[in-house]
């Protein structure tokens, strides 16, 4: 771990935002079949990750969308270039652990979609907060998927490609 504190790492553990990424396609794909573009996951984690972002997605209705989210919350959008920049490494390796397992999968398009595996669940090692972020990530991929493209996910979170 080097340097890294216990509570960064558990955040930053591949394992972990793999999930994420699982539960968040598990909202996506319920609007768009054919999955999402790869680098959504680089957008989606700092936000689930970020507790003060989490909580205005979770205080906000299913029913109002992402761009009526982000114009409630356009704080949200400031620090996102940063943490994404910082978290790039780890969410990469997610993505590969969750493709090793089978929870998600690349398309030849290029997209993110369900693998055939599903994660085990156990009760025990859920928190509140592990709850609290798999429900956030299921709903802000629901309204990602509602979305007309990926790049207006992109331009209106402030994300520049």
């Amino acid at each position: 771990m080097n340097n890294i504190s216990s509570d960064i790492f558990a955040l930053i553990n591949p394992a972990y935002m793999s999930l994420i990424i699982r539960k968040f396609l598990e909202g996506y794909t319920t609007e768009k079949e054919d999955g999402c573009f790869i680098y959504i996951p680089y957008i989606i984690i700092p936000l689930l990750l970020s507790e003060k972002t989490r909580r205005t997605i979770q205080n906000s209705q299913n029913r109002k969308g992402l761009l009526n989210w982000i114009t409630e919350y356009p704080e949200n959008k400031v620090p996102l270039n940063k943490q994404i920049r910082g978290l790039k490494k780890y969410i990469k390796d997610a993505l590969l652990f969750g493709i090793q397992l089978n929870l998600f999968l690349i398309t030849e398009e290029g997209n993110l979609k369900l693998g055939n595996n599903k994660p085990i669940k156990n009760k025990l090692i859920a928190t509140n907060e592990i709850k609290e972020v798999m429900i956030n990530a299921e709903k802000i991929g629901k309204w990602c998927g509602k979305m007309r493209n990926e790049t207006d996910i992109f331009y209106n979170l402030g994300v520049e490609i």
